[in-house]
Order: C-alpha cells, then structure tokens, then sequence
C-alpha cells in the first residue's frame, strides 16, 4: 500500500508533466491532514479551478488537497525541494485555496446556487467569489437566486464583497 508521502510524489510528478504549471510539488501537510500542492502556474487561472485540477489529477475520493500558488518553488543546489524555505514561502503566500465542505444548510444551498453560476468547480465555502472568477453577471445571476431561494435581498456590492461563502451565507442567514 502506497503511503501518502509516495502518492504526493507521483501527484507531484503528474502534474509537472501535464504542461499547466512551470513547476509543482506535492506533500503531507505539516500537521498530517491533508497533502499540500504548491505550484508555479503557466499564465493565470483562479485558484479553484487550479484545486479543481489538482483533485481530478489525483483522481484520489475523498482526498483533501490545499493549493498554494508561488511565483517560484525554493529548491536547494542538487535540484531537490527545500521544504523550510516552501513552508516559510507558503505561510506568506497571497493564494492557498483549500477545498472547505459546508456545514450548515445555508452553506450548503449557497454553494448549490453559486455552482448554478460557476459550473465546473467543486466549490469550498472558504472560497469567494473573485476567487471563483464569478463576474458581475453571474452576481446579479446570484443574487436573483438568493432571493428567490430564500426571500433575502442582498446588494450587488454586499454579496461581492463578502470574504466568502461563508461569510456570504452567514449574511444571508441574518436577513441581509
């Protein structure tokens, strides 16, 4: 049986082949949780589509896997990963993006409401909607499902703005 540390590396390889990313590097989360990509991307792609990419390139159920996107990945003389100096890298990294299920029932309505405007992604609550690349459209789109679904109107500007899903389901959950 493959431990995780093996089935990063080949994810790691996988997806430095696939000619989307200048390079990638897969491995366990410091804590143990889940596997961690860091990636060099080749022009730019929200970070939930790159998520996405990771999760059906590791075709791995019920895999967590964060993403964190870097202009560069730290490696040491001998073409190996200087994993202190990722760790320290990702720590200050602008864009990590980590697949966050919804756990109540207005989280759980708002990602179904947000996938009928942005098709295509598994959709985290700790996402946001610029994150999601969801443009002015798809937020009047939403906020017409919001209130149809659940009778709150919301601003355009209030449900862009939000931090995140969550945050935008707690919003929703309060009455606007």
């Amino acid at each position: 049986m493959p431990t995780t540390n093996d089935i990063a590396a080949r994810l790691g390889e996988r997806l430095r082949a696939d000619g989307l990313f200048h390079d990638a590097e897969v491995i366990e989360y410091p804590d143990g949780s889940h596997l961690l990509a860091i990636l060099v991307p080749q022009g730019y792609r929200p970070a939930p589509a790159l998520r996405q990419h990771v999760l059906d390139v590791a075709d791995l159920p019920g895999c967590e896997v964060s993403v964190a996107l870097l202009p560069q990945i730290p490696r040491r003389a001998d073409g190996s990963l200087d994993l202190d100096a990722t760790l320290a890298k990702v720590g200050r990294a602008a864009t990590v993006s980590t697949l966050v299920e919804p756990v109540t029932d207005g989280e759980r309505l708002l990602v179904e409401l947000v996938s009928a405007v942005s098709p295509g992604l598994r959709i985290s609550v700790s996402d946001s909607l610029g994150d999601l690349g969801v443009d002015s459209l798809g937020v009047f789109e939403l906020s017409a499902l919001i209130a149809e679904r659940t009778g709150v109107s919301l601003s355009l500007e209030s449900i862009y703005a939000a931090e995140s899903l969550r945050a935008l389901a707690a919003q929703i959950q309060a009455g606007g």
